[in-house]
């Protein structure tokens, strides 16, 4: 049975609501940042030690690229990761959960669910009253892949909270994510090419939680991420390299709030291209893999670099991890610190399990 057009309409047919749709977030110089910054950060231990770059690591899950999906290889698979958030900050009360599970139909059809989770439960901040509050985002999944393109879809809800003087108020949505993934032949060597637009969803309108800076208008953090990656065969392992350019499409002129569902996309050219070059992030992984420890353990090696320009927030992030896997669990984690101080994401630990049954 081909799954492919009846998702397809149903997606056409829930689209519109986004219209109307109302979430809670913040952009600033491109970035995004306040309650609804935990939707564009990827917790999979196995892309975080990455550098993040995770829309070509199918080993990564499907968060950044829903195309990924199809590049499952077992039946069922189901991953939780967890990470004490911003601990730097020294404020307990952070945290940061996601999970995933995907389920195999077929050769060429696949279903999955995501979930991430960022709670907070803080009393104060600097001293002054702030309401607990949680943000949370399930998504749920459709991918089909060929003999060498493979693509898929999400649809995801929104629910955000944020302070305002000390009250908590919430807010509901709709977000869309889409991507598609390539395997090309150059050189005699085998690449896997992949783009992916993630938490496109309409224009938003949010109170300042900063007070006397009355309202502003505020957009997804919608994300444009373009990756290649490849391997090569090493003696009792792998060696897999990755690559990723990723920009934030967030509209810095105002004017744009009339734009509705296109305003993202108007972020590209409302800057020259001096300008619009400095909006993309690099993200660079390498990762030692499949090391063998015995006939059912193997050992995974993983180190990355984030790098963002000064003007758009300045994370300059060098990360590492490690993984167990055998045929049927994984353990995970990663580490991120920063060669300078101008991000508050440093020092952070992220762990995540795995279990896999019934591999194709």
């Amino acid at each position: 049975m081909n799954y492919g057009p009846r998702i397809f309409l149903l997606v056409l047919t829930l689209l519109p609501f986004m219209l109307w749709a109302q979430v809670d977030g913040r952009a600033s110089a491109g970035k995004a940042q306040g309650n609804l910054s935990f939707l564009s950060i990827d917790l999979a231990p196995q892309n975080a030690a990455l550098g993040t770059s995770g829309v070509v690591n199918p080993a990564g899950g499907f968060l950044q690229n829903p195309a990924l999906l199809s590049h499952r290889k077992d039946k069922f698979s189901a991953r939780l990761s967890y990470s004490d958030w911003m601990p730097q900050v020294g404020i307990v009360g952070l945290h940061y959960a996601a999970g995933d599970l995907s389920l195999r139909l077929n050769e060429k059809h696949a279903i999955g669910l995501s979930y991430q989770h960022y709670i907070s439960n803080l009393t104060q901040w600097f001293f002054e009253p702030v309401a607990p509050f949680d943000q949370f985002s399930p998504r749920l999944y459709y991918a089909q892949s060929g003999q060498s393109v493979a693509w898929g879809m999400s649809l995801g809800y929104v629910e955000a909270g944020h302070d305002n003087d000390g009250i908590l108020e919430k807010s509901r949505g709709l977000s869309l994510s889409a991507g598609f993934t390539y395997y090309l032949n150059l050189g005699g060597r085998d690449w896997l090419l992949a783009a992916s637009i993630s938490d496109y969803g309409p224009k938003q309108l949010q109170r300042a939680v900063v007070p006397n800076l009355g309202e502003r208008y505020n957009y997804l953090p919608t994300t444009l991420r373009l990756g290649a990656s490849t391997s090569f065969s090493l003696r009792r392992a792998k060696l897999n390299l990755f690559t990723q350019l990723e920009q934030l499409l967030l509209p810095q002129d105002l004017r744009a709030i009339n734009s509705g569902l296109a305003a993202p996309f108007l972020s590209i050219h409302q800057n020259n291209w001096g300008q619009n070059w400095q909006k993309w992030q690099l993200k660079l992984g390498l990762e030692w893999a499949e090391i063998a420890l015995g006939k059912r353990l193997n050992l995974n090696l993983r180190t990355g670099y984030w790098y963002e320009h000064p003007t758009q927030g300045s994370r300059h992030l060098i990360t590492a991890g490690w993984g167990l896997k055998t045929r049927s669990f994984s353990f995970d984690t990663s580490y991120w610190t920063t060669l300078n101080s101008r991000t508050s994401i440093y020092h952070t630990l992220i762990f995540g399990l795995g279990l896999y049954l019934n591999p194709t």
